[in-house]
């Protein structure tokens, strides 16, 4: 195998490899904050809910329909 070949395909390799690490590293950064947005949207609405329901400001059939 020539040295041109050669150093063309560890550079190939190389930049592949670099490449699939930051895919991997962003794939894994926006799962999270997905993940995070979504239980603190939920915990959110949950709060509320509660918050409506407790304080007689709504009755249960209206709050069935909430969604």
């Amino acid at each position: 195998m020539k040295i041109r070949t050669a150093l063309t395909l560890k550079n190939t390799f190389v930049t592949a490899a670099v490449f699939l690490l930051c895919m991997v590293m962003i794939y894994m950064v926006s799962e999270r904050t997905r993940s995070q947005t979504f239980f603190h949207d939920l915990k959110s609405e949950a709060v509320t809910k509660a918050h409506l329901f407790l304080q007689n400001q709504v009755d249960a059939q209206t709050m069935q329909s909430i969604t």
